[in-house]
């Protein structure tokens, strides 16, 4: 075997490694802890039916939406369903079926590219 100083070099990247993959876990059990937080944060938001931006309505404030309402309506598991034209036929079809598609006046999206794209995205559908 060949040796760099007094060392392995194949021990030394056995280590490196040990310590990249540590390293990984780590920063991914952080996330998730993260992401745990951020979805009761929903849920809870969604159970008070309170809106994600703030909550000052008043004459001076710029949320005052003119007898606009916004309500949380429900989650949805797209995780088989992840094509723009799957992800819009699900919401379309959610307002059809509660008659809301003359009321609809705007539309969100996040920013993910199956859901913003103006092009091909949920938003261009």
């Amino acid at each position: 075997m060949k040796t760099f100083g007094d060392t392995r070099i194949d021990l030394q990247l056995d280590e490196q490694r040990r310590s990249e993959t540590t390293m990984h876990n780590e920063k991914v059990k952080t996330n998730l802890e993260i992401l745990k937080r951020l979805i009761h944060c929903v849920i809870f938001l969604g159970k008070q039916e309170l809106p994600f931006r703030g909550h000052d309505e008043s004459r001076e404030s710029a949320n005052r939406d003119s007898g606009v309402k916004e309500r949380f309506v429900k989650f949805e598991d797209v995780t088989g369903k992840k094509r723009a034209e799957d992800v819009a036929a699900l919401a379309l079809g959610f307002l059809e079926e509660h008659g809301c598609m003359d009321k609809l006046v705007a539309q969100y999206c996040d920013g993910a590219a199956v859901m913003a794209s103006g092009l091909n995205g949920v938003q261009a559908k």
